[in-house]
């Protein structure tokens, strides 16, 4: 599918002319000099920088081309608002670039001026596999001061391959003045659609239609929020032409999926060579199932990644015949190889397109610009078993779909990564699209199981070995990392040392079975214990559970993320030398996030899950430390669980979220802190 410019962010530029902006005293357009004058408003004076004025104007001519001219006019506020100083545009094949400048006022009053051949050209190349004619243009000018004026004009032609539009109009920063401006040939029509803000008419005119946002509030970042683009206003515009021009421009699902189902048409029939290696790879497993499995296998792994998008070929996939004989293919490409093999089998499959980050997808809107990535949903044959597989779209078993990502390398067959849980898709049939909401894994599929065993020497040395077992999410994680070559151990070592210096990592092997990877290791920490005086102190432990840091003033505006839904638990054996000896052990801890429920108000933030009645909690957090006698020395033992059910919450419950991060935290370092004493020495014999 379509990559994001977000994306190109990484790559390397081709050539990088200095700027040669200069003093100049020319004359500096009305519409600049206009807006320049405008007063900043009091609510807008604390954020970092402010758009006094966003115009865009999108012309239309009657061969579906277009004319796209953008002005900008900003202030910098606060030295952290110097990143307003760089545009970027996007240029391809279909795009032609007929103006990019700029203009710099500083604080004094000096004006600069910067022009096309003073932007810096961006090969996209660099940034992932494949052949994709995109460029990136970036005019970036020097870092400006607080009080800075910055205005920039960008002009593109554009042929483009879907008649939409999106208006993006909020951003970080408030925009005091935004406006968009499309010019129709007669007999089109224009429809919009608008996300995350009322709906506006529009202002109509003799071969126009105007809209103009005044006062729209920045989306300030804070920590844990969900990507922007999930919660920031924006307007889709999508043109239809009169008949007999090519209607361009599905907007329902249904119509969206006919659409994409007519790109498709013929390139998932499998040729000769696609049966050829289908039969070759189902010839060793004896069931249905296990023929299923292999073929997906095949596409995920043996098939690489490398996107091939020109033209249209950002939405439509190539032959499945092609992909096989290249070997490679973007998502579409592999998910189209994967039908065409299952359709050997007698099994149907069809596509599901989705976006790769939840919540840019609006529920009721299926636009192809939406839609950046595909997988499979596989129509799961009848009377065929159906263990060990979670990923279902509706209810598990025969007749019903398995869905199935080919172009995601560390997700087990049977599973959906972590990303695409709970996000808006489009299935794609015959019959045309039906909007979906792609399932949720249960938290108990996604789990983590670490076991330690410790031994505690005199000398303050600690030493021993760690077994994890990992399933669903957290075995995919582990993808590419189980060679347990001296390269990867030492990869592993340099990230124990970022936890505490003076770790020794041993013996690390790796092994995986179906969706279950199994870690083994030895450690050695010298020295771990510290003496203050007959107490000993306990540094920081080994293993602390990452927690998301909610300090922050004034009210929450967005939902906040949780984590990865999963369960995560440890439990250590730690056996202390004889002249150690334990103090008081803290209290067993039972945290609960709990989720909002019909049947009455939330139980307390800090009671015990058996206390929380409906349904489940977004999250829960138990630690539990107790103490053996061996004769080999006392044994502590430490076990806790933090299970997450829920990947967001709403902005409303933030002082819950954050007093149940700041109690697992506090948890925490109860558990690394304090607890032991060194025992006094026995006197000396004949005293």
């Amino acid at each position: 599918m379509k990559r994001r410019v977000c994306c190109l962010g990484l790559v390397l530029a081709m050539t990088a002319p200095g700027l040669a902006g200069a003093a100049w005293a020319g004359n500096i357009p009305a519409w600049v000099r206009r807006h320049a004058a405008a007063a900043v408003p009091a609510a807008a004076q604390s954020a970092d920088g402010v758009i006094l004025f966003r115009d865009t104007r999108l012309t239309v001519r009657r061969n579906g081309r277009w004319r796209l001219w953008q002005r900008r006019v900003y202030r910098v506020l606060q030295p952290q608002g110097a990143w307003l100083a760089t545009q970027d545009t996007v240029v391809d094949h279909d795009t032609q670039l007929k103006r990019f400048r700029g203009w710099e006022r500083l604080p004094g009053g000096k004006w600069e001026r910067w022009r096309r051949r003073d932007a810096t050209w961006i090969n996209p190349l660099m940034a992932f596999p494949g052949y994709v004619r995109y460029r990136l243009v970036e005019l970036s000018l020097p870092d400006p001061p607080p009080g800075t004026l910055l205005a920039f004009e960008i002009r593109r032609r554009v042929r483009p391959e879907i008649l939409q539009h999106i208006w993006r109009f909020q951003h970080q920063y408030p925009d005091l003045d935004a406006r968009f401006t499309v010019r129709l040939p007669p007999g089109w029509r224009a429809l919009a659609h608008w996300r995350h803000w009322p709906s506006q008419p529009g202002q109509e005119g003799p071969d126009q239609r105007q809209w103009v946002l005044r006062g729209v509030p920045g989306l300030p970042s804070q920590p844990a929020m969900p990507p922007q683009e999930s919660i920031a206003g924006a307007m889709s515009l999508t043109l239809a032409p009169p008949s007999p021009l090519p209607a361009l421009s599905p907007l329902s699902a249904q119509a969206t999926g006919a659409w994409f189902q007519r790109l498709t048409a013929g390139r998932t029939a499998p040729t000769a060579a696609v049966r050829a290696q289908a039969a070759a790879l189902v010839a060793g497993p004896r069931t249905l199932a296990g023929k299923i499995a292999a073929v997906a296998r095949y596409v995920q792994q043996r098939i690489r990644y490398a996107a091939v998008e020109v033209g249209l070929g950002g939405y439509q996939p190539h032959a499945a015949a092609t992909v096989l004989a290249n070997g490679y293919g973007d998502c579409k490409d592999k998910a189209t190889l994967l039908i065409a093999m299952l359709r050997t089998l007698g099994v149907r499959a069809d596509y599901v397109l989705l976006n790769a980050e939840r919540g840019i997808v609006p529920r009721g809107y299926a636009s192809p610009k939406s839609f950046d990535h595909a997988i499979v949903a596989i129509r799961w044959p009848d009377k065929t078993a159906a263990s060990n597989l979670y990923a279902w779209l509706g209810a598990p078993g025969p007749g019903h779909l398995l869905l199935f990502d080919p172009t995601d390398p560390a997700t087990p067959w049977g599973w959906l990564p972590a990303a695409e849980q709970g996000g808006e898709a489009l299935l794609v049939s015959h019959a045309g699209g039906r909007s979906v909401q792609l399932p949720v894994l249960a938290s108990a599929l996604n789990r983590r199981l670490r076991s330690a065993r410790f031994v505690m020497r005199g000398d303050g040395s600690l030493l021993g070995s760690v077994e994890e077992v990992r399933t669903g999410v957290f075995a995919g994680r582990m993808h590419g990392q189980m060679d347990p070559t001296p390269r990867q151990q030492r990869r592993w070592q340099v990230r124990f040392d970022r936890v505490l210096p003076g770790i020794q990592l041993a013996d690390w092997n790796g092994t995986q079975d179906g969706g279950t990877v199994l870690v083994r290791y030895r450690l050695t920490v010298r020295p771990y214990l510290q003496l203050s005086g007959t107490t000993v102190v306990l540094p920081p432990w080994l293993f602390p559970l990452a927690t998301p840091s909610l300090q922050e003033d004034g009210a929450r505006r967005y939902p906040i993320r949780l984590g990865t839904v999963g369960s995560r638990t440890d439990f250590y054996r730690i056996q202390l030398a004889r002249n150690l000896q334990v103090g008081a052990l803290p209290s067993p801890v039972n945290l609960v996030l709990a989720a909002p429920s019909a049947a009455g108000p939330a139980a307390p933030n800090d009671a015990p899950p058996d206390a929380q009645q409906g349904a489940a909690p977004d999250a829960s957090y138990s630690s539990r430390v107790w103490l053996t006698q061996t004769p080999s020395g006392p044994v502590l033992h430490v076990q806790r669980t933090l299970a997450i059910n829920a990947f967001t919450v709403p902005a409303a419950r933030y002082a819950a979220v954050r007093r149940f991060w700041q109690a697992v935290r506090r948890d925490q370092g109860r558990l690394l802190f304090g607890g032991l004493a060194a025992a006094k020495p026995a006197p000396p014999s004949g005293h």
